[in-house]
Order: C-alpha cells, then structure tokens, then sequence
C-alpha cells in the first residue's frame, strides 16, 4: 500500500509565491514593481495571509492523518479499524497451574488471590475441593506479557487457608498473556485485510476470524 507522504507548504513557501504574485500582477498591468521590501505594508499584509494558510494547512494535515490507515496513530487508528469492522486486540491474561501444598484437601474458592515477586496477581480460576500437591487452575488478574510465569515461580496466597502452606509453586507454566495490540500491529493486520478483503470463507475472513479470538498465537 501506498505511503501517504503530503505535506502542506511552510509560511515562507506561501509568502514567497504571493509575493511572486503580487509583483507579477503589478508588472503586468502596467505599474513596473520590484519585491516588496519586508518593512513595506504590501509585506506585512501578505506575510499575515501566509502565515493564516500555512496554520490552515497544517491543520488540514493532521486531519489527513488522522483519517489514513498508514497515518492514523492511538484513538484515530482505532476509529479507522472500526470503519473497517476491525477493533485493536486487547491486552490478555495468562492461564497455567499451580500446585497446592497442603497436609489435607482444601475447598478452593475461584477468585481466591496470589501474587508473585513481580507484584502482579493471579486468581483461582475454578472452584472446587483440590487435595494435597494438587494442580490448581489459575489465571493473572493483571493483562500482559510480564503476566507469564515459568515452572517452579512462587506465588504467595493473599489469605491461605489453615491446612495449607501459604506459598504455591508454578507447576504448569502460566502462558497467553500479551501486551495490548500496537500502532505498527494493528496497521499492518488493516493493510492486509484492506489487502485481501476477506470474503466467502476465503484466507483472509480465516485469518481474521481465528485472530478475533484472544489469546492469539500468529
């Protein structure tokens, strides 16, 4: 796709053609004249005119670039992959287990919270009565990549239980968890689709289907 690449003239580019202009104008309806000293009052009115449109130009600019798909940055490129039925892929939880260390069965509360050295927490994903060395189904409560965890990682209950040991180890390796889509990312997933409109169960309505659904390994 092409690259936008417009730009509005700058005020100096204006001024000099108005006061390519004006001298030409004067020279052909019989009044021979020079260009305009900057002191003179023909300057001065046309250096305000200059100065106007190139504040207009630079506003007309940025309203371009807020409507082009290699352009639009934050908030106006989410407007644009809304035009085009398209929403930038939020930020996903990380999903693993733990394992329970306790001296009996414990009932387990989905919701029941856990944090780890690097402050972030996870939760109880499914209630149930887990016994001891058990695998226990967690997910984080915060969104990210920083939200993967690997075996053996240490997670401290918030409230333990009384027959449990108040520390959990990581015994499945906590994974899915993504930073929220970016600028580059979701500009290049619009460029293909604007590519390859998707259409009658084609590759690209596949693909944009199987991506709408988090979390995504592409």
């Amino acid at each position: 796709m092409a690259i936008t690449t417009f730009s509005p003239p700058s005020a100096t580019t204006i001024l000099n053609s108005l006061l390519q202009t004006y001298v030409a104008l004067m020279n052909s309806n019989g009044y021979p004249t020079v260009m305009p000293d900057p002191g003179s009052e023909i300057y001065v009115r046309l250096l305000a005119v200059a100065q106007m449109q190139a504040v207009a130009g630079n506003i007309e600019q940025q309203q371009i670039d807020a409507r082009m798909v290699d352009t639009a940055s934050g908030n106006d490129l989410d407007r644009v992959l809304n035009q085009y039925g398209l929403q930038r892929k939020p930020a996903t939880s990380s999903e693993g287990f733990i394992q329970l260390i306790s001296t009996a069965p414990e009932t387990l509360v989905a919701g029941m919270i856990l944090s780890a050295t690097n402050s972030l927490q996870y939760q109880v994903s499914t209630s149930g009565v887990y016994a001891a060395n058990a695998n226990v189904p967690v997910i984080s409560v915060d969104t990210g990549s920083s939200t993967t965890l690997g075996v053996g990682i240490i997670l401290t209950w918030q409230s333990p239980l009384p027959l449990m040991q108040t520390t959990s180890p990581v015994s499945v390796a906590l994974t899915g968890g993504s930073n929220q889509e970016t600028d580059a990312q979701a500009r290049s997933r619009l460029i293909a689709t604007l590519q390859n409109p998707p259409q009658a169960g084609n590759v690209q309505q596949i693909i944009n289907m199987a991506t709408s659904v988090d979390p995504v390994v592409e």
